[in-house]
């Protein structure tokens, strides 16, 4: 079996076509400047034959266009955290087609509507942009994600259902969004369920949308205010058997859990009020169903769930103290925006360093964890010996 052609046949008018959209400069073609686009912090690597960065919604669906007009396969990126694996190519894969990402990461916008009770986020946007905005609302996003301090998006985490440690918000979920698909005759269309009125033409209505070009008339009403979500009641329903799995069929919903499947322009999510003063118990047990009994207490019971819960065995506990130290004293120290360039700057270092014989493409991050092993243990004594003790923790806010 021969390998597929990683280039169009008509590879000069697509990079033209590209150009004619994007402007020159936005149409990234080598590898040294592909790279950091095709490579996550985990995952990626995977050959691409080209990035388009578009800075407008529109620009979005005319790449989009382009690139079904000329059956490439397209993989739709955001921040490309590369964690799961996601928003970016792989190495092992056998693709069919040439691939194009498509990186949204300079249309990054967010309006609040509703007296801030609902927030819509563009294609591009950062969880911790969203969380900025609010803040000065009173108000909290709809879900908080491991990834949020690196740049995770709000559309990659509403692809994906990410947020798997919230329990009163569960899982990001919206049934409001606007995007594209692929229909059955090969065509691209465009959907809109974000419940504003645009306009039927695409490139007006995305044009509408991303100037903030609309009425109060023209939005639905929010849902009423609270601090949970539908799945707090979901979640209770414990009996006979557990409430909550991986890829739950009523959480998947067009934009929510589509991975990938469609090019997301915009959602709409809830927003909440502002938690005061969260407290977070560390608990520490050896036996699992001693952690079992806690969650049906709260499940069981009329009190308000917890925010949040995490859990952590010994053996993350170790690696994360020891492999941790220098994500510790980022997320620490350095503002959001200058975390997300160090991680840029580690994931560049690590591309650089794998074309060269006998250091591989974790370099980077071997000689971060050597220098911040000389920094003293970031972890109080007391949560070492509740190592010791435990073998299996539960981090509950």
């Amino acid at each position: 079996m021969t390998e597929p052609e990683q280039t169009p046949k008509n590879s000069n008018e697509v990079i033209e076509a590209f150009k004619k959209v994007v402007g020159a400069k936005f149409v990234l073609t080598s590898s040294r400047r592909t790279t950091p686009f095709s490579k996550g912090y985990r995952f990626g690597g995977g050959p691409v034959f080209a990035v388009v960065r578009p800075a407008t919604l529109v620009e979005m669906w005319k790449t989009l266009q382009v690139c079904v007009d000329n059956d490439l396969i397209v993989i739709c990126q955001a921040s490309n955290t590369g964690l799961t694996g996601g928003s970016g190519p792989s190495p092992d894969q056998r693709y069919d087609r040439p691939v194009v990402i498509i990186s949204t990461h300079r249309i990054s916008q967010v309006f609040l509507i509703n007296d801030a009770r609902e927030a819509i986020s563009l294609a591009g946007t950062p969880l911790t942009h969203l969380t900025d905005v609010l803040a000065q609302a009173h108000r909290e996003t709809h879900s908080v994600i491991g990834s949020t301090s690196i740049g995770a998006s709000v559309i990659g985490g509403i692809s994906n259902n990410s947020g798997g440690s919230q329990i009163r918000k569960g899982p990001t979920f919206t049934r409001e969004a606007i995007y594209a698909r692929v229909n059955e005759h090969g065509k691209v269309e465009l959907v809109n369920h974000l419940g504003i009125a645009l306009g039927d033409d695409p490139e007006a209505a995305l044009d509408r949308l991303q100037h903030g070009n609309w009425k109060t008339d023209d939005v639905t009403a929010p849902p009423e205010d609270s601090h949970e979500t539908e799945y707090a009641k979901h979640l209770r329903d414990i009996v006979p058997s557990p409430a909550r799995y991986n890829a739950n069929p009523d959480y998947l919903y067009e934009a929510s859990g589509s991975a990938g499947k469609l090019m997301v322009f915009a959602v709409r999510t809830r927003t909440f009020p502002l938690e005061v003063n969260p407290t977070m118990f560390y608990i520490g047990v050896n036996d699992p169903h001693e952690l079992e009994a806690i969650r049906r207490m709260f499940l069981e019971s009329d009190m308000q769930l917890p925010i949040s819960g995490e859990y952590m065995g010994r053996l993350a506990f170790d690696m994360a103290e020891k492999y941790g130290k220098d994500t510790f004293i980022f997320l620490k120290f350095l503002s959001p925006k200058v975390q997300t360039f160090m991680f840029a700057f580690k994931t560049w270092v690590n591309g650089i360093f794998a074309k060269i014989p006998g250091f591989g493409p974790t370099f980077a991050d071997t000689v971060s964890q050597a220098f911040f092993s000389i920094f003293p243990n970031q972890l109080p004594k007391r949560m070492m010996q509740y190592r010791n003790r435990f073998e299996h923790h539960l981090l509950l806010t």
